[in-house]
């Protein structure tokens, strides 16, 4: 790694080495988003994100405990998802789950992944504002607790983690694979998805 990166603050290296990862998911999410129509559709993306977000959630917090994070149990909760599937009267029944997942076994790898999740709950609050818009959709906040993040602490939420990573000063190697990794796969699930 060349020594002028290493100067970086570590959120922000991070940031820059995962950015064509980053892009390559956001590039297959946008279409879906653009074309949804429909509630069905809709729930077809809450799906999406469920199967990914909650086995991965799992996996991140055997590794993260609140002495490291205080509120990781308020974290990216894959739980607010059931709970948009049942106001928009979907089932959350047997929801299928991906079962290739980034290999999380230190704190760096599950906060590498939780770069990933975390820096969805920014990106959330903008697709939540695009569905509003959608009138056929009908949708309102009851909808939308997924996407919705941490509402007005979302800002607050993502510099507090930044603020985390930012002291992870001796993995960032690992950090890096490990969301480049994450991205990789929620992309891969994605494709899947959409061509189900």
């Amino acid at each position: 790694m060349p020594l002028s990166l290493t100067s970086l603050p570590v959120a922000e290296l991070l940031k820059q080495e995962t950015s064509a990862q980053h892009q390559a998911s956001e590039s297959l999410l946008m279409p879906t988003l653009n074309n949804i129509a429909t509630r069905a559709q809709y729930a077809a993306l809450l799906h999406t994100f469920y199967g990914f977000f909650h086995p991965l959630e799992q996996l991140v917090t055997q590794q993260v405990s609140s002495d490291i994070l205080p509120d990781i149990a308020e974290r990216r909760n894959a739980g607010l998802i059931l709970q948009d599937l049942r106001a928009l009267g979907f089932s959350t029944d047997a929801l299928p789950q991906s079962d290739a997942l980034p290999a999380i076994s230190s704190t760096a790898e599950a906060l590498g992944a939780l770069y990933v999740m975390e820096g969805s709950t920014l990106g959330g609050r903008l697709i939540s504002r695009m569905l509003l818009k959608k009138e056929g959709l009908q949708l309102t906040g009851d909808h939308l607790h997924f996407f919705n993040g941490y509402g007005e602490e979302t800002g607050s939420k993502w510099k507090t983690f930044i603020n985390l990573l930012n002291r992870q000063t001796r993995d960032t190697d690992t950090l890096i694979r490990s969301a480049n990794e994450t991205f990789r796969l929620f992309a891969a699930w994605i494709k899947k998805n959409s061509e189900a």
